[in-house]
């Protein structure tokens, strides 16, 4: 029996363009995978948009190496891309192509986010079918997501922590500022009173 479409779908706390940011950039992918065979994306990789092909680096038994194109993208719901094997032209028909896909919906307590592994459209299907690839996918989904959960929790803390130590900062700066504008204003006083002195030839004023 050939496979069919898996998915799985997990609400997580978090904005939907956060987690579209983390998911559009592959070098992100080996931090929230939970199927443990993602392992690295190459060096300098960010965000990628509709058409781009990024590689990554992969284990199941053996490593091996798949380039993957984006084949749909809408800024904050939606991402998916097909993998084809890094290697001869034959053994990357026969392999694809099976869609990955991420949707993303605002809902109440934070952002729905769906993961689909599409096979319909791929040669293989019958064999994902038989060899129960099936059952290995829809866990592998959900432990995704809550990486993906745990991953998008982890930079918000960050970026919090970020933006209160460049609040810090910036009340330092103010006090700083505010102290220079009191220590000019007292140097200025300073300076009135010896010319009032000067023109009153010491005498003081009047």
């Amino acid at each position: 029996m050939a496979a069919t479409i898996k998915s799985a779908s997990r609400v997580i706390p978090v904005p939907a363009q956060r987690l579209f940011d983390i998911v559009a950039d592959p070098s992100q992918h080996p931090a929230f995978d939970g199927s443990g065979t993602v392992k690295a994306s190459p060096a300098g990789s960010g965000k990628v948009g509709l058409g781009d092909e990024f590689g990554m680096s992969m284990h199941m038994y053996i490593p091996y190496k798949m380039v993957n194109e984006v084949v749909e993208y809408e800024e904050g719901r939606r991402f998916a891309w097909t993998p084809k094997l890094d290697g001869p032209a034959f053994m990357a028909r026969n392999v694809g192509p099976v869609i990955w896909r991420y949707e993303f919906e605002e809902v109440e307590g934070g952002t729905l986010v769906t993961e689909t592994w599409d096979p319909t459209r791929s040669k293989q299907r019958r064999i994902y079918g038989l060899v129960g690839m099936e059952r290995q996918v829809t866990p592998n989904m959900e432990r995704t997501l809550e990486r993906l959960e745990q991953l998008a929790l982890e930079k918000a803390k960050l970026d919090e922590a970020a933006c209160e130590a460049l609040g810090e900062l910036t009340k330092l700066r103010s006090l700083n500022l505010q102290r220079c504008e009191v220590a000019d204003l007292s140097f200025l006083g300073k300076l009135t009173s010896l010319d009032e002195l000067a023109i009153t030839g010491g005498k003081g004023v009047a």
